[in-house]
Order: structure tokens, then C-alpha cells, then sequence
């Protein structure tokens, strides 16, 4: 098998075997993991329309890929990345979210899911990407209750939530929940080498009941 700098559990490694055809299989998703991972905006609706974004940042020479399941997402390649794209001006006003672009997947099968969206539950809110999508999806009408369990990362959430201009959040009876439930991590490793560090058969059946435990249902009515 090919040498990797990420670290891969032997019990994951014979999960994996399991899950996949052959050997070939096994070293293409281990080349892949292996990747970096694609930089991702989403243009901030709220308080501007992609027109005008693109308009705006066409200045900065920014190779801008759309992202087919998101029409405010794109992939982003930068030759001038002297400057982080967290401190340009355009991301410290609210303008666009830095966000993976698996991560927008979710909210768009929300909507597709039930598009009569009145009243929103984001159970795991935290940092506030989900969140801030919902919120220029439903054009900061209606209600979104954002809840964090993590107290450390509730700062980070209102930080975000206040950037980005969302202001329709209240606690009240809801009509749909979007849950980014906790994970095992094999979805993070291509861009952290030590997401499966802690990664056992033990720990991801145990996360596998705490789901069943919460009762999730399916987005659809």
C-alpha cells in the first residue's frame, strides 16, 4: 500500500477493505484523501447579490468555479494569497462565508426537501455557516432557533451570525431541522491529517447510537 502522511486506524483501514471492491479501490481513496482540499466561498445574499460580488471582487483576479448544487457557492483559486481570505475586506463585512462546499449541500436539501419554510431549528449551529445560509435563503424572514451545545463555540456563532446580517433568530415551533449531527470524521481527513487519530470501531458505533438515541427522522414530509 502507498505511504500516507494522514493516519489511518488499522481497524479503519480493514473497514474500508470491507466497503470497497478490490485493492485498487483502496489506493485511489487513500490518493485522494490525500488531496488538498478545494477553497470555497458562498456570496452573502443578504447583503449582496452575486452580480454584484463578482462585480465587485473582479479586481482581485480571483478564478471563481460555480458550485452546481449551490448558485451563491464557489470554488476559489487565488495567485496572490499574501493576504488570508478571512482578513480581505469583503469577508470581514459579511459579504461571503468561507465554507466548504460539501457543507452547502446540506441546506440546499433542506429547501429542496420542504421549499414552505417558515420556521428553522439548526441544532448544531456552530461556527454559523448552515446557519447564515438558511438565513439568506429565507431572506432573514421567518425564524431560525440556532442552537449550539458547545458553550466555547457560541461566541464564534453570534460573531458570524452578526457579520453576516442575519437577524430572524427567535425559539419557537418550527417546521423543519437541519442537524449536522456529530460525525465519525472520515469526511475531514483531506484537510486534517490527524481527524482519525481518535477513530475506533468502539467510538463510531457509539456515535451511531447517539443518533439513533435523538430520534432523527427524514428531511421529507
Amino acid at each position: 500500500m502507498s505511504d500516507s502522511s494522514l493516519f489511518f486506524p488499522a481497524d479503519f483501514l480493514v473497514l474500508m477493505r470491507q466497503a470497497l471492491p478490490d485493492e485498487a479501490s483502496l489506493e485511489a481513496f487513500i490518493a485522494i484523501s490525500q488531496q488538498p482540499l478545494r477553497r470555497s466561498l458562498r456570496v452573502n445574499t443578504l447583503k449582496i447579490s452575486v452580480a454584484d460580488f463578482l462585480a465587485r471582487t473582479a479586481q482581485y483576479g480571483w478564478q471563481l468555479t460555480s458550485v452546481p448544487w449551490c448558485e451563491e457557492g464557489f470554488w476559489i483559486s487565488r495567485e496572490d494569497e499574501s493576504l488570508p481570505l478571512g482578513s480581505v475586506a469583503e469577508h470581514l463585512s459579511g459579504l461571503f462565508y468561507i465554507q466548504e462546499a460539501s457543507s452547502m449541500l446540506p441546506v440546499t436539501a433542506l429547501f429542496d426537501a420542504q421549499s414552505e419554510v417558515t420556521a428553522v431549528m439548526d441544532m448544531a449551529a456552530a461556527p454559523g455557516s448552515k446557519t447564515t445560509q438558511i438565513a439568506a435563503r429565507m431572506n432573514n424572514q421567518g425564524i431560525i432557533l440556532a442552537n449550539e451545545f458547545s458553550a466555547s463555540r457560541v461566541k464564534v456563532l453570534h460573531a458570524n451570525i452578526s457579520r453576516c446580517g442575519v437577524s430572524n433568530s427567535a425559539l419557537t415551533h418550527f417546521d423543519a431541522i437541519l442537524l449536522d449531527a456529530p460525525c465519525s470524521g472520515e469526511g475531514v481527513i483531506r484537510k486534517d491529517a490527524d481527524a482519525l487519530k481518535n477513530w475506533t470501531l468502539e467510538t463510531t458505533a457509539a456515535i451511531a447510537a447517539t443518533r439513533r438515541d435523538a430520534g432523527l427522522f427524514d428531511l421529507h414530509p
